[in-house]
């Protein structure tokens, strides 16, 4: 009894890591970024690992080419958690931002940062540290709405690649993989997708 509820635990934390890189996977696809695989690693009861191979498509070459790379890199960044916390086809938001904070410190620090480069790029230069903060809220706020109606619209593709990728972690602490061409095939399972934008 005690291995068969470890080998439950165990697959319950690879399937929420493997959404979390899914979610980063499936939108990087969509929002036409170059994609290669990803990996997981289960560490102990409480903590996980994981990473996707995303890289522009083009070269960016003016300056809105730039905020647009922004906008739909730190859409991508924010996916992992949204994904994360998908359940029924929505996005669970407390439970998201628990998990962005806990789990995804990585990719928070890196939107952050993102946001901030953004922020200067969209706005008038201004040295009022209200006005600055009131921006960069403004700014998350219409990211993270668009993130997940993304991820919610994407769910079901989500959880296809994320299954392809959980079934495969049999033990803790060893990586397990998707490919690129593993992890193409079963995005290719997935229904046509709507069309997807950035903001």
């Amino acid at each position: 009894m005690a291995g068969s509820h470890l080998l439950t635990q165990l697959k319950q934390q690879a399937l929420r890591v493997s959404l979390h890189e899914a979610g980063h996977y499936v939108l990087a696809a969509r929002l036409g970024f170059v994609v290669g695989g990803m990996q997981v690693m289960v560490i102990d009861d409480a903590s996980h690992s994981g990473s996707s191979e995303v890289t522009p498509a083009t070269t960016l070459v003016d300056l809105d080419a730039v905020k647009d790379y922004l906008q739909r890199r730190i859409q991508v960044l924010k996916a992992g958690a949204y994904a994360e916390a998908l359940s029924g086809g929505k996005v669970d938001i407390p439970l998201s931002i628990s998990y962005a904070k806990l789990g995804a410190d990585n990719d928070w620090a890196k939107w952050r940062e993102l946001s901030q480069l953004l922020r200067s790029m969209r706005y008038a230069a201004s040295s009022d540290e209200a006005e600055l903060q009131a921006q960069l809220n403004e700014l998350d706020t219409q990211l993270s709405e668009q993130t997940i109606t993304l991820v919610e619209a994407q769910s079901s593709c989500i959880e296809t690649v994320a299954h392809a990728l959980a079934k495969k972690v049999v033990s803790r602490r060893q990586w397990y993989s998707l490919t690129k061409a593993e992890a193409e095939e079963a995005l290719a399972r997935c229904p046509a997708p709507t069309a997807l934008s950035s903001l």
